[in-house]
């Protein structure tokens, strides 16, 4: 046998600027490295060294691949000692993986120098190289052959290894399987996380981008409790990421091993359950096989459901399956194109030309286009058309979206009718992380429906919640033209999502939490968000811990335990819309509560949005803003002022649109004049009596003098304001703020603050009358509330759940640090026999749910002292539990 040198690209020493690409070793069998930084610049060279034996002539192939036949975008060659072959690869008739010779070299005895160096700046890739002076021999091209003689030539075994036994293994570390994994491991069980990339996040890791958001977006007291929530205050109270948030709390269960780098390639069963699953090592390529009781899979495209065997489904159901309004009348495969996050297109300050090679698509010149830019860099709709597959053709799409983003950058510098604004712009960096949006689909005892979310079902097994609007994007994607970038847009009211939806049907023990639940393809459009998907993976990592210590199936637990498992998601701040606190062991709901003070006049918080300035009506103002579910708008409302001792008439227009982006319709639907109050503030009725089709309506005001018009900030999502000197302007869209209307009756209501509400069983605003306590404002902290039992409990545990402000929660924008509800600063005590005894003594708190554990005591009274809050004037407490023997809770 003659001399072999096998080298993978992943081995070098020094990778330049080409990046580290472990997306697709499933489909096509190893890591490569991908020339992707600035588009059209080649990448710095990655090298490596590599010996010989002996003085001769060596052939070296190379493994890559033309990705985008006949053009060849990604060329680059292999220098060897700085010398170059004269062959340019990448460059094969296919596009497929392939070896390609690149070139015979005559080196001497002992060490040489190797480079990767790229020609076009295009996505070139490389996965393995051989060096070897047979030149007969040719590399194995099958996927399965590639394999085995990687491993032969490498010396690595192809038979899994045995790495022991778990209770709980979550496959998929994004925001379903970080919160499944923390969940099952502070219930007890000895969890394993597999992630099959390097990081965790999933795709709100940093490598892919995605922001957190859910139902709080669009509906009032709907954020995401619990284990999201605390990812959540991490993230704004420490500065960093989603990635870095998930990465604190996980290292704070000893319970939980997370393993990166590994991707599910079989499950091991017997009859209907899984014993074991086995992970191929995305760099290494070594196969390790993890037994366990009960089994989650978190990852997107269901792969561990699928090597089990478990249903699924994947594409559009017909409209008779489920008689949908936006399902098609065939059934067909499209799913939803996933994105290329956070493409840095910067202004360099002075005019760059952007000339798009011959293989990037032309979009349609000016509104053709069908989209109205407000700005230059990412968007969401820069997407794929949905007859690609996701799943077996993943690298395939990725490439698509390349020439997307590129065809877009050339849209903004060339084609666009202001593109006057993208004279300074070059496209510095682009993502190769494909965050995607829909791929399979596992089935379980219930599929969830259109018709359940836009009905706001409350299902009798619920564990987790959506309200985000059915958000489907159009099935052409960036080539919708005038259609613009939606499919749907419809909005729902606050609806829940059944346990029942996330196990499997056919598989014993297997969970699932993410985009691969038991949803239809329209359903996904609302449950599909990430936070909506941490709710769900805490619900299913509570019960496979459930599971584990009952020795039941997911089935059986929800016979047997359903009720046992909602109590236990209530307590640990999980929110289920309709349901509170029943459980029996908590000692503090029969306990007498009182407290050094109450707040007596605080106004109930019935709408989402934060009360900001009233800006004169000097000029013309508008305000952009989704409709309800209903298309028929009897009537709006605003929040105006009038400074004036008379009333003063003021004619609101009212346009329709379909873009969700800008102010871009140029006729009146309706206008309605009426006479606003005199002296003061005033919400205004204006009576419209209008249907609207459209998913959005936009309203504006010539000036007038003495009137102004409140802003609020943090509006719902979509809802914008705006403003402009004269008609020959257009109106520019202000995000993160918009001016107050109304769609409903305004609820001007006093919220109950008493301090008996701590135990009225609901830990967040359910309506004036079941709101938290609060201390009056007008007597300075230190604040006590206090929790007496009619005789002495033993208990071992005290959870307390602040207020973080729940009843706002767009995350688009940025996160306060420090919400002013929230408690800082408390002493917890617990009176016995012998006095008052200090507990804990807490500064410096930024989380929502503390739960604070301690040695057995006899307690005659509890007591929480608030010492500091973020705004230094009051206490506000939702509720308090008292347990005895609180193993399965939350240590925070």
């Amino acid at each position: 046998m003659g001399y072999f040198r096998w080298i993978d690209t992943l081995d070098f020493q020094d990778y330049g600027q080409w990046k580290v690409d472990t997306q697709f070793t499933h489909l096509m069998g190893s890591s490569y490295l991908l020339a992707c930084h600035t588009p059209g610049k080649p990448v710095q060279d990655a090298t490596t060294r590599f010996a010989v034996p002996k003085n001769g002539r060596y052939r070296i192939w190379a493994r890559t691949k033309n990705w985008y036949y006949p053009y060849a975008p990604g060329r680059f060659e292999l220098l060897v000692d700085g010398q170059n072959s004269g062959v340019e690869l990448g460059t094969l008739a296919s596009t497929e993986w392939a070896w390609q010779i690149a070139g015979d070299y005559a080196l001497v005895e002992g060490q040489h120098n190797l480079a990767l160096h790229d020609l076009t700046g295009y996505f070139g890739r490389c996965s393995s190289l051989i060096v070897t002076d047979d030149m007969d021999f040719v590399p194995a091209r099958p996927i399965e052959e590639f394999e085995r003689q990687r491993a032969m030539l490498r010396g690595i075994s192809l038979e899994p290894v045995n790495e022991g036994r778990y209770d709980v293994v979550v496959a998929g570390a994004g925001p379903g399987g970080v919160p499944a994994a923390i969940a099952a491991a502070r219930h007890g069980c000895r969890v394993l996380l597999l992630n099959n990339r390097p990081v965790i996040g999933g795709n709100a890791s940093e490598e892919a981008g995605v922001q957190f958001n859910g139902a709080s977006a669009r509906q009032l007291n709907a954020r995401d409790g619990g284990i999201t929530e605390e990812i959540m205050r991490l993230k704004g109270y420490r500065d960093c990421s989603w990635m870095q948030a998930m990465e604190q709390l996980c290292q704070q269960e000893p319970n939980l091993e997370i393993r990166c780098n590994l991707h599910i390639i079989g499950a091991d069963m017997v009859e209907d359950t899984i014993v074991s699953v086995v992970a191929r090592h995305t760099v290494h390529g070594t196969r390790h096989r993890f037994f366990a009781r009960q089994f989650i899979d978190c990852t997107g495209d269901a792969w561990l459901g699928y090597y089990a065997g478990a249903k699924y489904r994947i594409g559009r159901e017909a409209n008779w399956q489920a008689q949908e309004e936006f399902a098609p009348e065939q059934p067909d495969l499209l799913t939803m194109s996933g994105l290329l996050m956070n493409p840095q297109m910067v202004d360099v300050g002075h005019p760059v030309d952007y000339i798009a090679p011959d293989w990037v698509p032309r979009l349609p010149e000016g509104r053709r286009f069908g989209r109205n830019i407000e700005h230059i860099g990412m968007v969401w709709w820069v997407e794929a058309p949905n007859i690609l597959d996701d799943v077996y053709d993943a690298e395939m799409t990725r490439d698509e979206l390349f020439r997307i983003q590129l065809a877009y950058f050339d849209y903004l510098k060339n084609r666009w009718d202001e593109k006057e604004k993208a004279t300074c712009y070059e496209f510095r960096f682009i993502n190769y992380v494909d965050a995607k949006r829909e791929s399979r689909r596992l089935i379980g005892d219930y599929i969830l429906t259109q018709n359940d979310c836009v009905s706001g079902k409350i299902f009798a097994d619920a564990v987790g919640h959506t309200g985000w609007p059915i958000d489907i994007h159009h099935p052409q994607g960036i080539y919708s033209g005038e259609e613009g970038p939606f499919f749907s847009n419809a909005p729902v009211p606050m609806a829940t999502i059944p346990y029942r939806c996330l196990y499997s049907v056919n598989v014993r023990n297997l969970f699932m939490a993410g985009r691969n639940i038991s949803v239809t393809h329209v359903a996904l459009g609302t449950a599909r968000l990430q936070g909506t998907i941490a709710n769900l993976g805490q619900a299913v990592g509570t019960a496979a811990a459930l599971c584990v210590r009952k020795n039941l199936s997911p089935r059986e637990l929800g016979q047997y335990a359903m009720e046992e498992l909602r109590q236990q998601l209530l307590r640990d701040d999980q929110y289920i819309p309709g349901q509170y606190n029943r459980d029996t062991s908590d000692l503090a709901r029969g306990c007498c509560v009182t407290a050094s003070s109450e707040s007596s006049g605080e106004a109930y918080v019935w709408r989402l949005g934060i009360e900001d300035v009233s800006l004169p009506l000097d000029r013309q103002r508008a305000t952009f803003l989704a409709r309800n579910i209903t298309p028929s708008i009897p009537s709006v409302w605003l929040q105006l002022t009038n400074h004036t001792q008379q009333p003063i008439p003021l004619t609101v227009h009212v346009r329709e649109q379909a873009d969700p982006d800008g102010y871009v319709t140029e006729e009146d639907l309706c206008t309605v004049t009426r006479d606003v109050p005199s002296n003061g503030e005033h919400w205004v009725e204006f009576p419209l009596g209008v249907t609207v089709q459209k998913r959005y309506i936009w309203l504006w005001t010539d000036p007038v003098p003495g009137l102004s018009w409140r802003v609020i900030r943090r509006p719902p999502l979509d809802w914008t304001r705006s403003e402009r000197q004269t008609s020959e302007q257009p109106f520019p869209n202000l995000r993160g703020e918009a001016h107050s209307v109304s769609l409903v009756p305004p609820v001007l209501e006093t919220a109950s603050c008493c301090a008996e509400n701590i135990i009225n069983g609901y830990s967040r605003d359910e309506g004036p009358q079941r709101h938290l306590w609060a201390s009056d404002p007008q007597q300075a902290l230190p604040q006590w509330i206090q929790l007496t039992p009619e005789t002495p409990q033993m208990i071992n545990c005290v959870q307390i759940t602040f207020d973080s402000d729940m009843s706002n929660g767009a995350r688009f924008l940025p996160i306060d640090p420090l919400p002013w509800q929230l408690v800082t600063d408390y002493d917890l005590e617990v009176k016995t026999q012998a006095g008052w005894q200090l507990i804990e003594q807490v500064t410096e708190n930024f989380q929502r749910h503390r739960v604070h554990r301690f040695a057995d005591i006899l307690a005659q009274a509890v007591r929480i002292t608030v010492k500091g809050s973020g705004d230094g004037r009051t206490a506000r407490i939702f509720e308090v539990r008292l347990y005895r023997d609180a193993l399965d809770s939350s240590g925070k």
